[in-house]
């Protein structure tokens, strides 16, 4: 993952490798890069454990360094990565909890990253289920890490694009035929819009 404003999400159901895939792909960036990286944790998981917790006013002026911050607040921090954060990688744990239904107009900005140059955070999210990920969030992404989700086709199909139905179908039937329960499939939806 290299700088450009990406929107990536990692999904996949529990203890299929999600959260392990994300941890090495930032301490892969942050020691080649020094990028700063906060995760936001809000179910305080051990997997989290290792980097040190942080508060709302450290956030504002963090430059570097992998931090997690816990809260449930998602309005607050979101408008503090907006206007503070930058040139680094936003991890969002149980992204579900704010990938609502309805668009949350306090978050939206940080999701339409092509439309704000300035705005130079990429941001990983992870969730458990394509069927239980917003439509609209497909469209802010540039590609997905899918794991096994435990969905139906069906039932994830109506959430994908429509030009990208074919290649998410063929991508969900390999990874679930898959032996290996860690097994996922990348798939690229748009680029990014940066050089």
């Amino acid at each position: 993952m290299g700088r450009g404003r990406k929107r990536i999400l990692f999904c996949g159901g529990t203890e299929k490798g999600k959260s392990t895939r994300v941890e090495e792909m930032i301490l892969h960036r942050n020691k080649k890069t020094g990028e700063p990286v906060i995760i936001l944790d809000p179910n305080r998981q051990q997997k989290w454990f290792p980097y040190p917790a942080i508060n709302f006013d450290l956030l504002k002026g963090m430059k570097k360094g992998i931090y997690r911050i816990n809260t449930e607040d998602y309005e607050t921090f979101f408008s503090i990565v907006f206007k503070y954060f930058q040139h680094g990688v936003v991890v969002a744990e149980d992204a579900s909890n704010f990938l609502t239904a309805q668009k949350n107009e306090k978050i939206y900005p940080n999701l339409i990253a092509l439309r704000h140059p300035d705005h130079d955070v990429d941001i990983v999210f992870i969730t458990h289920s394509l069927s239980e990920t917003p439509k609209y969030i497909f469209r802010q992404l540039n590609e997905v890490i899918l794991f096994k989700t435990g969905d139906t086709w069906d039932d994830a199909e109506v959430r994908i694009p429509d030009d990208k139905k074919e290649i998410f179908k063929k991508k969900f039937i390999s990874v679930n035929q898959d032996k290996d329960q860690y097994a996922c499939r990348r798939i690229i939806i748009q680029k990014t819009g940066t050089k």
